[in-house]
């Protein structure tokens, strides 16, 4: 079986070492059957700006290079707070039932992703009721991918 390529794109860089450190922890659990890509799109001082229009619009730009190079096969996975939530074996069971290998996840700002690139994704998950800094978002997220991948090649791996 292929290979799975994971993306996971983010709007803001992981500045402290720990959260870097326990992200590769699970990249490296992870390789086995994924090659995964973390990309950090880097807005630069837009956060000065309170609103979230603001916010969304000087975004755009950095989330559309993302969206102008989707192929045929990647799936776009938006993370939001309004998104599908799943438990574990059933976010596996969506991972493993879909036939694309090119898994690309999209973790927004302080507001989310802009309205139009979430409408651009082909799907909406919600991790949790809960909201959480991005760098928690990455680490659960790749928790939850390595849980998957696991289950997948029948590995027993806690529910």
């Amino acid at each position: 079986m292929a290979k799975y390529k994971l993306a996971i794109v983010s709007m803001q860089s992981d500045k402290n070492q720990l959260w870097k450190d326990l992200q590769e922890q699970y990249v490296i659990y992870l390789s086995k059957w994924a090659d995964v890509e973390q990309r950090e799109l880097l807005p630069g001082n837009i956060y000065q700006r309170e609103q979230a229009e603001e916010i969304w619009k000087a975004e755009l730009p950095l989330w559309q290079k993302i969206l102008d190079k989707k192929k045929d096969d990647d799936y776009l996975v938006a993370l939001d707070l309004d998104g599908k939530m799943y438990d574990t074996e059933a976010f596996a069971n969506f991972i493993q039932s879909d036939s694309r290998r090119h898994w690309k996840f999209l973790i927004g700002g302080p507001y989310g992703l802009p309205p139009s690139v979430r409408a651009a994704c082909d799907f909406r998950l919600a991790l949790s009721p809960l909201t959480f800094n991005h760098q928690l978002a990455k680490l659960i997220l790749l928790e939850q991918l390595y849980r998957a991948l696991e289950a997948e090649h029948a590995n027993k791996y806690n529910k």
